[in-house]
């Protein structure tokens, strides 16, 4: 087909009509042809992109996962460490503990563990013997309230809960150490107590938070 149309075409000063219509037909096929390609190439393309922006979204997931577990196991490490050394510190008022140091440590280091594991690390106390409780309220007063923010007022709201009375007072001694006057309003919805020593306690920390 191709020969005959180059045959006409030499054989003649101008095409016939005819041949010029079967050069359009093939010039309007070859267009055609061609589109078809182009579309198929985009759609190829259009599925290249969208398989390399699932590739990207599964490294981003695979790599939230990662950082997820290595946040978790790094957080558990760190509160077993806590309460490990809770459970073998002794707290003297005006001396640095060794909860205290690894907690100072454990904050310049990395604050996003440390206030997750300081905040598990006395909900798993909660059940513990009450000389634990204590240990580790004494040692959060000596550490700086604006490190621990909201987590501060749970741990006293939390064991206040908790009917034993040295637990009671080593939580109202945690508020008057950090010496915030916003605390004055958990002082005064805070529940009266039957030992008149920790009442008294309690009003006259309120009273001193008051004056500030």
């Amino acid at each position: 087909m191709e020969n005959n149309y180059r045959l006409h075409l030499h054989d003649t000063a101008k095409p016939t009509t005819s041949v010029v219509e079967n050069l359009h037909s093939i010039n309007e096929g070859g267009f055609i042809s061609n589109a078809s390609f182009l579309q198929k190439k985009n759609y190829s393309l259009k599925l290249t992109s969208s398989s390399a922006n699932q590739n990207h979204d599964l490294r981003n997931i695979n790599r939230g996962g990662l950082f997820n577990s290595d946040f978790e196991l790094r957080v558990s490490k760190n509160v077993s460490r806590i309460i490990e050394l809770i459970y073998s510190d002794e707290y003297i008022e005006g001396e640095s503990s060794k909860t205290q140091l690894y907690l100072e440590f454990l904050y310049h280091k990395d604050k996003a563990i440390f206030l997750e594991a300081f905040n598990r690390a006395w909900v798993n106390l909660y059940t513990a013997d009450s000389h634990y409780i204590t240990t580790f309220l004494n040692v959060a007063s000596t550490i700086d309230y604006d490190w621990l923010g909201y987590r501060a007022d749970s741990i006293v709201m939390g064991f206040n809960s908790l009917p034993d009375p040295y637990v009671n007072e080593a939580a109202i001694r945690a508020l008057e150490a950090w010496g915030q006057k916003s605390h004055v309003f958990i002082l005064e919805k805070m529940r009266d107590f039957d030992q008149d020593w920790v009442q008294q306690y309690k009003i006259d920390v309120l009273e001193y938070l008051r004056s500030l």
